[in-house]
């Protein structure tokens, strides 16, 4: 064959894997998902890279902290309305109640949380005493978490609706803008970047509001919750929340974890590793995002559908694994030196284990469409109980190490005892 034919043959395969992803709506809607978490991720790069070079790591370890107790905060107020939205939307018959419900009662929710975080500090996050040197500051935490709480609903609105593109196009507004804002911000330090993150939100949030009004041109949000909507939701809702909780729980608490046992300097250092290792979890995560939407529009061919995601995941995360094992140390070294000595190590953990993480996503997508709510508890509580547990006993003596192994642990055990149980999805 000469290279011709053989050029030609290559451009006829690549043409095909472009037409059968985009036909797919699995892999259309993933890929949206993907690219925008990566799009965010990658302009998150830069506004971390500014940050660490015109900041301590003192500093960006206090700023990813905050940002990390925002984001659990968020997920605790959201009470499973987020996945619970992705089920029921696109077939519930009274939408708009069906969304006021979700909005008056995470909104509400996220005010009492919120208070309740700032005025225990002293007892959970003593080195977060930043929000207390400014009586604005505890105001715009709570501020910032309540939108943080609105772009969560409106993704899911958005994934739900099948139309992920916007997510993507949200999510890179919020990049932008807070990379503009983070340079006239850092002179309040830590705060300055935390207040950057939440400012971007802002416009974000802005942004989808107008997608979300096009949608629903006659929603208007109002106090009365609709308590027969909240009877018939709660249950899927609730078991989704412990889920979704547990699920999050480890990569949102270890921060502040590792700030209270070490550091917030140590804590700069694992959230940079975090961060970049998440683009690898972004695949399967965003994946099993999409197979759950297909699944709950369409129940009936959610065998192939699992079987096309485990397809296209595996060999997007044995490339990625492999890039961070070569490049990774190249990559932290661009936040500092201190960041590639002391994390390197822990993202090479950190991208083996997308493998198992892997798994557990899309078995995790499975068990939401079959309404398998003690399943979906089971899976993320164990993984969340290894690693908190695991990383508390192991952080003081092994440092990060410990941390990695913990997680990586967590998630094999599940993913052994998940591939054992659902074999016929994997042949």
């Amino acid at each position: 064959m000469n290279l011709v034919n053989l050029g030609n043959l290559l451009i006829l395969k690549l043409n095909f894997i472009h037409l059968k992803i985009f036909q797919e709506s699995l892999f259309r809607n993933s890929l949206h998902l993907i690219l925008s978490t990566f799009v965010t991720s990658g302009i998150g790069f830069f506004f971390w890279i500014i940050a660490s070079r015109l900041s301590t790591a003192t500093e960006i370890g206090i700023a990813s902290t905050l940002i990390s107790s925002m984001n659990l905060i968020a997920i605790l107020a959201l009470f499973g309305f987020n996945i619970s939205i992705i089920r029921f939307l696109p077939s519930f018959p009274e939408k708009n109640e069906l969304l006021n419900t979700a909005f008056y009662i995470t909104l509400f929710g996220t005010v009492i949380l919120s208070l309740i975080f700032i005025i225990g500090l002293p007892l959970w996050a003593s080195k977060l005493s930043i929000l207390y040197q400014n009586w604005i500051f505890p105001l715009l935490f709570v501020f910032f978490t309540e939108l943080w709480v609105i772009t969560s609903l409106l993704s899911s609105i958005f994934i739900a609706q099948r139309t992920a593109k916007l997510v993507l196009f949200k999510e890179t507004v919020f990049g932008l803008s807070k990379i503009f804002l983070l340079v006239p911000l850092l002179a309040v330090g830590a705060m300055g970047i935390f207040m950057a993150w939440g400012f971007g939100s802002l416009i974000a949030v802005g942004i989808g509001i107008v997608f979300f009004l096009k949608f629903f041109p006659g929603f208007r949000l109002h106090t009365a919750i609709d308590w027969n909507i909240l009877r018939k939701v709660s249950p899927y809702s609730f078991s989704n929340y412990l889920s979704w909780v547990f699920a999050y729980l480890p990569s949102l608490a270890l921060p502040i974890i590792i700030s209270g046992i070490l550091d917030p300097q140590t804590t700069a250092f694992f959230y940079m590793a975090w961060m970049i290792a998440n683009l690898l979890f972004t695949i399967p995560m965003q994946t099993s995002q999409a197979l759950f939407a297909e699944g709950s529009n369409d129940e009936a061919i959610l065998g192939k559908n699992v079987r096309q995601a485990l397809k296209f995941i595996f060999p997007l995360l044995i490339i990625g694994i492999g890039f961070l094992i070569i490049f990774g140390r190249e990559i932290l070294t661009i936040f500092g030196s201190d960041y590639s000595i002391e994390g390197y190590l822990l993202l090479q953990i950190l991208s083996i284990s997308s493998l198992p993480y892997a798994v557990n996503a899309i078995f995790l997508s499975i068990e939401k469409v079959r309404k398998n709510n003690r399943a979906i508890i089971l899976i993320t509580l164990v993984v969340a109980l290894i690693t908190l547990s695991g990383s508390v006993i192991l952080l003081k003596n092994f440092g990060l190490l410990g941390v990695g192994l913990a997680w990586l642990v967590g998630n094999s055990l599940v993913a052994m005892g998940i591939m054992s149980v659902h074999r016929q999805f994997i042949q």
